[in-house]
């Protein structure tokens, strides 16, 4: 859960704040949910909610069914629109600047890449609170708005300002796309496959930033606000997706006391020993924090040794020189020999990171 975005400073701060927030989040769930043991509905809606998905026997609670690949499939949109926006600016900078009437201006360049990352490192900030406020499908519903807005903002641009609102606003968006995103999966999951599911953040957001990459190099740099409208794509089907389609996590039902539908969507999601796997999740929440008192507090977790390394790593990856390829690159090339995009694409995809 710590490690869940690429070397930004949204990467930094969901990194600090995520061990804390997820330790209380789940024991919350865990205290309301044991405390209250409430059965199942009867067997027909029980039947035929468990009917959507493709599980069946002892074996099916530990499979993921097509109701939890769906919903993970729709949330990864926002983790690949994350690594989307991280890398769509690189190639079409310089066309931008000469037609926004900046070119040569290496501030303003500056702040047009920059203004995203800020804002993504506030979004960050207030995902879980969010989540946790409104439930994970309504936050993610309310991430969309800015994942299409800004884009479309950006690609509408007819000067530095308006290009860099629009770069500010999708930055708050994927900012909260990092933060929902991971804690989704891992509640939507069945508990054996979080592990495996989860890894799906980090490829689907490096997903996004190569598809960036390819359209820089098949896109010419002169047609760029044609890139910042397939960027809304993602975000469309992530808001469209999660008002449709994709189920809320029976954690967080849970946790706002529904305890019977956290029952019955467990049912649905991982089999006919849902409420079972449930349970038991929840009693392991409660037994590793036992209530307030031990929740970890902020110095404690500034203190604990595997934050200290995670938030380490993270600096670390600021030194390594990974930013300024990702968004550079292209006007590093324009001093040498070749193609610039073609050549800042060459070598983000063969790097070793």
């Amino acid at each position: 859960m710590i490690f869940q975005s690429r070397a930004t400073p949204v990467g930094l701060c969901t990194a600090l704040i995520s061990s804390k927030w997820v330790r209380v989040g789940h024991s919350g769930v865990a205290q309301r949910h044991m405390s209250r043991r409430v059965s199942s509905p009867t067997a027909g809606p029980m039947g035929d909610h468990a009917g959507g998905a493709s599980v069946s026997g002892p074996r099916g609670a530990h499979s993921p069914s097509g109701s939890v690949s769906l919903g993970v499939g729709v949330a990864g949109m926002g983790a690949l629109a994350f690594g989307y926006h991280l890398g769509v600016i690189n190639g079409p900078l310089e066309a931008i600047a000469s037609d926004l009437g900046f070119g040569g201006n290496a501030t303003l360049q500056g702040l047009v890449v920059s203004s995203l990352l800020a804002f993504a490192a506030v979004g960050s900030l207030g995902g879980s609170g969010l989540a946790d406020r409104l439930g994970r499908r309504r936050a993610f519903l309310l991430d969309a708005a800015p994942l299409i807005i800004g884009p479309l903002i950006s690609s509408l641009a007819t000067s530095p300002a308006f290009m860099i609102a629009g770069r500010a606003i999708t930055g708050a968006g994927i900012g909260l796309s990092s933060a929902l995103v991971p804690v989704y999966i891992s509640e939507v999951a069945p508990p054996s496959q979080r592990g495996a599911l989860g890894t799906l953040n980090q490829v689907l957001i490096c997903a996004g930033i190569l598809a960036a990459l390819v359209l820089n190099v098949l896109v010419p740099t002169r047609n760029w606000r044609a890139l910042f409208w397939v960027g809304a794509l993602p975000a469309v089907l992530l808001g469209a997706g999660m008002l449709f389609l994709a189920p809320e996590t029976p954690s967080w039902l849970g946790l706002s006391g529904q305890h019977a539908l956290a029952d019955e969507t467990a049912h649905r999601l991982w089999g006919p020993g849902g409420e079972a796997l449930l349970e038991a999740d929840m009693a392991g929440h409660a037994k590793s924090d036992g209530g307030p008192k031990d929740r970890a507090q902020w110095g404690e977790v500034v203190a604990n040794r595997g934050a200290l390394t995670g938030a380490a790593l993270f600096f670390l990856q600021q030194f390594s020189g990974i930013n300024a390829i990702v968004y550079f690159s292209s006007s590093v090339f324009e001093v040498g020999p070749g193609d610039a995009v073609q050549g800042s694409s060459w070598v983000q995809t063969r790097a070793p990171w």
